[in-house]
């Protein structure tokens, strides 16, 4: 046993993990745990081993670098996707302990801890949030001068979109709004600024089309085309989807990909919820909030080593750096994305079931097609939307 396995499992001897009323692992387990996901050919078992480690790990007060860096090594030498993206979102929270320390929760608060002079505002601030949506529908929001507020569509922790119609011509907008308590938070402020300057950048039949953005004194805002045909996530819930439908609907995204890819924009969120149908059925992207801006623009927002997106669909090296992706990324979660919808709701982890043998219709082409989209290295996947969907216009119709 090497001092680092000897310090992990002196550290953890009083952790214990239970799978069941007979089957428990503490954490002089470790060194066994780590062999298995070294050496063990069965995926299963490493997927297992993976389970119960990052389950041990989490009870884990202080972090040893030897051991972040033990993990990144065997996420490097993992060929199995699923097993791979367990180590990596192990490897993510260890380092994120490591940098925050033994108690996560008291330094995320003191990582927001306001300023005592600006007490006063936040205390105004997060009063005005309980009836913030009265206020702005009563015209309080500023928003009232050119459009007048009908509804809420959603709210996130950072922000809300707005259903309005604009007076001078009766068209609907959605207007999406930063939270006032954000609206001192710097790093927040800059990338809710940053989502509208990259739609500016995208004028594009595929992409959801900017109006205008800006600071009202109340609030930042961000104003859009209203899409009435929802999201492309509720459409597959609903079950309105049919193989032309679907077809029709990735390639305009693929369109909407190919002309961001142009102009240096990587989308680094795409999922079925940030694609928008309007009455035609015409397919938009949505939701650039997260994007990678142009080689060479100041993108500091963007830290090496950071993880941001949905990990459902990102690809491996997203969940290790956001900043080090390039447009194979979207590809990647294209790929995910079209299996999930195409499957009816399945994954394509693992020894995923192919396409061609659900009996759906879908032609078996698709599978090489998803194949090569999740690849775990991004030199080996579609290198371009172009390329992708000519792949895609070449299967042909449903069987």
């Amino acid at each position: 046993m090497s001092e680092l396995d000897e310090k992990l499992a002196e550290q953890l001897a009083k952790t214990q993990i239970s799978l069941g009323s007979s089957v428990n692992f503490t954490g002089k387990d470790i060194p066994n745990l780590l062999k298995v996901l070294e050496g063990e050919k069965d995926r299963n078992a490493r997927a297992s081993a993976a389970d119960i480690l990052g389950r041990i790990l989490g009870e884990l007060k202080d972090i040893d670098g030897q051991l972040v860096e033990r993990i990144r090594a065997l996420t490097k030498q993992e060929k199995d996707l699923s097993v791979k993206t367990k180590l990596m979102m192990m490897e993510t929270k260890l380092r994120t302990l490591k940098i925050l320390g033994s108690n996560i929760f008291q330094a995320r608060e003191e990582l927001f801890k306001p300023d005592p002079i600006q007490l006063e505002k936040l205390r105004r601030a997060v009063d005005s949030l309980r009836t913030a949506f009265d206020e702005v529908k009563g015209g309080s929001g500023a928003f009232d001068a050119t459009y007048e507020i009908l509804r809420e569509l959603g709210k996130g922790g950072m922000g809300k979109a707005l259903l309005a119609h604009r007076k001078t011509d009766g068209a609907h907008v959605v207007i999406k709004v930063l939270l006032e308590q954000f609206n001192t938070h710097q790093m927040l402020v800059a990338r809710f600024v940053r989502e509208a300057n990259v739609m500016a950048m995208l004028n594009h039949p595929n992409i959801v089309r900017l109006i205008e953005h800006g600071d009202n004194g109340k609030n930042y805002f961000i104003v859009m085309e209203f899409l009435e045909g929802g999201d492309l996530w509720k459409a597959f819930e609903e079950g309105k989807l049919t193989y032309p439908l679907i077809i029709r609907a990735i390639t305009h995204i693929l369109d909407g990909l190919a002309f961001a890819h142009q102009h240096g924009i990587i989308h680094r969120d795409l999922k079925p919820s940030n694609v928008f149908f309007d009455r035609e059925g015409v397919a938009k992207l949505a939701d650039f909030g997260l994007a990678k801006m142009p080689a060479g623009a100041d993108d500091k927002l963007t830290r090496s080593g950071e993880m941001f997106g949905t990990p459902r669909y990102m690809p491996p090296e997203q969940a290790l750096s956001a900043g080090e992706v390039d447009q194979t990324a979207d590809l990647f979660s294209l790929g995910v994305m079209a299996y999930e919808i195409l499957s009816c709701g399945k994954q394509p982890v693992g020894d995923f079931a192919p396409l061609g043998g659900m009996g759906r219709g879908v032609p078996a082409g698709w599978d090489p097609i998803i194949e090569r989209c999740i690849r775990p290295r991004p030199k080996e996947r579609w290198q371009s939307a172009a390329e992708l969907k000519a792949a895609i216009q070449a299967l042909g119709p449903a069987q």
